[in-house]
């Protein structure tokens, strides 16, 4: 995954969705070093947008890496926590 300034931020791992089935996020393992240290959190699905690249697929977040890496950790779904939910102005 790739952010708005096209730094690699980390990994997608999962997706949300609410109960229709609607999907509103997507869980990023973001930070660390060969999967040390890595956070989750989540992002607002409006903020992910698939990509191509020299013939690769990419997701691509609109909000930077130090955002992302700022952002307080996703808790699960007993007491989730939307990180960003909007694009910096």
């Amino acid at each position: 995954m790739w952010d708005s300034g096209g730094d690699v931020v980390g990994q997608l791992v999962d997706v949300l969705v609410d109960h229709a089935g609607k999907t509103i996020a997507g869980v990023i393992d973001v930070g660390g070093f060969l999967g040390v240290g890595t956070r989750r959190i989540a992002v607002a699905w409006s903020l992910l947008h698939v990509v191509r690249v020299n013939d690769e697929t990419h997701i691509v977040m609109d909000v930077t890496y130090d955002t992302a890496a700022s952002a307080p950790e996703y808790r699960g779904p007993d007491n989730t926590i939307f990180v960003i939910d909007r694009a910096p102005r």
